[in-house]
C-alpha cells in the first residue's frame, strides 16, 4: 500500500502578497519559498509547523502552458478546513478580517469560525470536540 505523508493545498490568487501578509501576520506563518513574476511575487510556500499552504497567481498558471488547470484554479474559492487547539486565539488573530460565520458550534461540536482570505478562499478554522 502506498503511504501519503503530506497533502499541501496550492490556493491560486490575483495577487500573493495579501494573502502572504494574511498568514504570516495573523498566524504567525513563515515564507519558506518565494519565487518572482515580474515585480511582484508570483508563487510562495508558507509553512508553520506541520502544515503549509501554497500560493500561485492565475497569470503564472495560465504562464505555466495548460489552459484546462488555468481554467479550473479560476473557479475557485477553495475551501480549507484547518485544525486548531485554541479556536478563541484564531478568534482573536482575526479581528479585521473577513470574517464569513462567526464563532459558532457546529452539527458536529466543533467550535468553528469561517474567514475568507484576502485571495478570496474560505478557512474554515475549527476546533474540534475531544
Amino acid at each position: 500500500m502506498t503511504t501519503v505523508t503530506r497533502a499541501t493545498p496550492i490556493l491560486h490568487v490575483e495577487r500573493v502578497e495579501p494573502s502572504l501578509q494574511f498568514w504570516t501576520e495573523r498566524l504567525g506563518f513563515r515564507i519558506t519559498v518565494q519565487v518572482p513574476e515580474g515585480n511582484q511575487i508570483g508563487f510562495a510556500i508558507l509553512a508553520s509547523g506541520t502544515m503549509s499552504v501554497m500560493y500561485q497567481t492565475h497569470s503564472g498558471m495560465r504562464a505555466a502552458g495548460d489552459h484546462s488547470l488555468a481554467t479550473a484554479a479560476a473557479q475557485g474559492p477553495t475551501f480549507l478546513f484547518v485544525e486548531v487547539p485554541e479556536i478563541v486565539r484564531i478568534a482573536d488573530a482575526m479581528q479585521g478580517a473577513d470574517v464569513v460565520v462567526p464563532l459558532h458550534t457546529s452539527a458536529y461540536g466543533a467550535q468553528e469560525l469561517i474567514v475568507r482570505e484576502p485571495g478570496g478562499h474560505l478557512i474554515i478554522f475549527s476546533q474540534l470536540a475531544r
